[in-house]
């Protein structure tokens, strides 16, 4: 499988160890780059314009001297048990730099505080990534707690995560199917993403997870995508028969804190 860098590429990862307990060894677990027509990185997010609020309410991190080929895999993979994260920007970086810049925003300031308690600590083990020691400090760009809440069947414990599941027919929800299905131009969706994991279950069913670098720009945009299948009068009847039965469900966002 080609996976050169491209304007349009998809970047899916894999990370190492056992990423979910509750289900199944993924039979499909992508470990390179793989292109996808149409799909593009996402370079502004949705918090590019700062609020007004107090410095201790703001829930936006910068950080400074990431390696130059920092991946969206290897920023979330240095964030596990800090808390969930709502917004995830790598920074494209600048010609003749060795170093990458990203911002980091949480849905509260208590992730942030946790975080800046980490790297302050001397009994921690540093946060490295790609070798490097993170400068990690408040973002002049300021963003205010938000919720995440969602209707309890839309996501665990009610709440919204950049980590979507879409459980269906096989026939249906394949990885390579619902990537065109968010490469289709007319959708206009811009998306980086950490990875992407298949599990198969006995039985008919699939379940392909996205990890998406946000929460309101690429995981809730893309869940509208799939349920929108389900009222689409162009598809056949049965395949539209097959997406009525297609559950999107928001899973717990691996980063989120664990008492």
């Amino acid at each position: 499988m080609d996976s050169q860098d491209t304007q349009i590429s998809l970047r899916v990862r894999d990370l190492s160890g056992d990423w979910r307990a509750r289900a199944a060894a993924p039979t499909a677990a992508l470990g390179q780059d793989t292109p996808a027509a149409n799909l593009s990185s996402h370079r502004e997010g949705p918090y590019s314009e700062s609020e007004d609020i107090p410095d201790d309410q703001n829930c936006a991190t910068w950080w400074f001297n990431l390696p130059p080929n920092c991946t969206y895999t290897m920023l979330f993979a240095s964030l596990r048990n800090i808390g969930a994260v709502s917004d995830a920007v790598i920074s494209p970086r600048a010609e003749n730099s060795s170093v990458t810049t990203a911002q980091v925003v949480f849905f509260d300031r208590a992730s942030v505080d946790r975080l800046l308690g980490w790297t302050s600590r001397l009994q921690h083990e540093p946060i490295r990534i790609g070798g490097r020691q993170p400068h990690i400090r408040i973002s002049y760009n300021k963003v205010a707690a938000h919720s995440n809440a969602v209707p309890p069947t839309w996501g665990y414990l009610g709440r919204g995560s950049r980590v979507l599941d879409v459980i269906g027919d096989r026939r249906i929800v394949t990885e390579r199917r619902l990537k065109d299905l968010l490469a289709d131009p007319q959708n206009n969706f811009i998306c980086n993403l950490e990875q992407v994991h298949t599990f198969s279950w006995t039985g008919p069913l699939s379940c392909v997870e996205f990890r998406f670098a946000s929460y309101a720009g690429q995981a809730l945009r893309a869940r509208t995508f799939f349920e929108d299948q389900k009222s689409r009068e162009d598809l056949p009847t049965a395949e539209r028969a097959l997406w009525e039965t297609v559950v999107c469900f928001f899973a717990p966002d691996p980063c989120d804190h664990i008492d």
